[in-house]
């Protein structure tokens, strides 16, 4: 008597359902993921396109497909599972702290720690040392808040935004020189 195949995950017989499969489809893939080939090896993505739209197939080009002097891509449907490891989280770029001011006239300004050159990065609360900004109500001044670690906040009443804009630079130097990092000052520009 013959036996009958069987999924090895869970035992249905005949077709397996992927009942555990929980591998990225091919629209999944993107440049810098290793990607688990055909030839079962793993190797780093350069680029991904999918030409035909929606229901095209994916095709994939790889570092060691492209050092091989292969003309064409890896091609899979994109519906198909595949062994894809994300990249580990690299830095862009050099530790440093960055002093940023808004352009509009009453805008706030703060220091913040980044490894990243992205200033979208510094809006939120994280990595961020030194905040200057107006107080409510007319001729009320500014207020710097400095935010040293390990320690209570610390914050600075100023009378003009000239004056906390001199407050926000002067901390963050002294954080600079404290991490040994790179300090960046906005550009001089009309005020």
């Amino acid at each position: 008597m013959a036996t009958r195949p069987s999924c090895p995950d869970c035992g249905t017989e005949l077709a397996c359902t992927h009942c555990d499969d929980n591998r990225p489809t091919a629209e999944d893939i993107y440049a810098g993921c290793r990607l688990l080939t055909p030839f079962d090896r793993w190797e780093l993505v350069e680029k991904v396109d999918q030409p035909g739209g929606r229901y095209g197939p994916v095709l994939v080009w790889t570092k060691e497909l492209t050092a091989a002097g292969a003309q064409r891509p890896w091609s899979f449907p994109r519906w198909r599972k595949v062994g894809m490891r994300r990249p580990e989280s690299v830095y862009h770029g050099t530790p440093e702290i960055r002093v940023v001011e808004h352009d509009y006239r009453d805008g706030a300004m703060y220091a913040a720690a980044t490894k990243d050159t992205n200033v979208g990065e510094l809006l939120g609360d994280d990595g961020v040392l030194v905040m200057a900004h107006q107080l409510p109500g007319k001729g009320a001044g500014w207020e710097v808040v400095d935010h040293p670690a390990g320690h209570d906040t610390v914050k600075i009443h100023c009378d003009s935004k000239a004056e906390a804009r001199s407050h926000v630079r002067r901390l963050a130097r002294a954080y600079a020189r404290a991490y040994g990092v790179k300090l960046t000052l906005p550009a001089q520009g009309p005020r």
